[in-house]
């Protein structure tokens, strides 16, 4: 649903491959914790957003905010609704589960329902990696879902160095 309170977009884009080191490979949070969920993340509050700065003006402008469902983290199941023009995909988008994740923080994309694979690589290479999704770990504070190489997922600590892979409607 586009954050203006408009209709559901009708499409999303992910990035095929993974951000480049020198725009989004870092940790999730800036402590040891993951308490305050997405909107409190370093991929929030500055990783994604200058990913965005480094899109042309035009696409920048055409990319709309929309509302997305996330864990406020701190092994609490109360999810939230956060305005975002750049966003991971949480657990359940990705795989249709919600295994390592609170349940509710959206539903499956078609293109994963499809039997599309959930690995990625990072520009420029072969090598699959982890990377992060909007979804706090549910069983301890200290942890944040990632893809794994294989596709699955597993949770890492915060403070480990992962890529991203924005979506975003336009």
């Amino acid at each position: 649903v586009y954050s203006d309170g408009g209709n559901t977009a009708p499409l999303t884009f992910q990035f095929h491959e993974l951000v480049q080191n020198d725009l989004y490979y870092d940790s999730m949070m800036t402590d040891w914790y993951n308490t305050g969920g997405y909107d409190s993340s370093l991929a929030y509050t500055s990783g994604l957003p200058s990913v965005l700065g480094a899109m042309p003006s035009t696409v920048q402008s055409a990319i709309k905010s929309v509302n997305k469902k996330s864990s406020v983290g701190d092994k609490s199941t109360t999810i939230e609704t956060i305005s975002c023009k750049l966003f991971p995909l949480s657990e359940v988008e990705i795989l249709g589960t919600s295994t390592k994740s609170a349940p509710g923080e959206g539903t499956r994309y078609e293109y994963y329902s499809a039997g599309n694979s959930a690995q990625k690589c990072p520009c420029g290479t072969t090598a699959f990696q982890e990377y992060w999704t909007r979804s706090p770990g549910l069983n301890t504070t200290h942890v944040w879902c990632v893809i794994k190489t294989d596709g699955a997922v597993t949770t890492t600590s915060v403070l480990n160095k992962r890529y991203i892979s924005p979506a975003f409607c336009f």
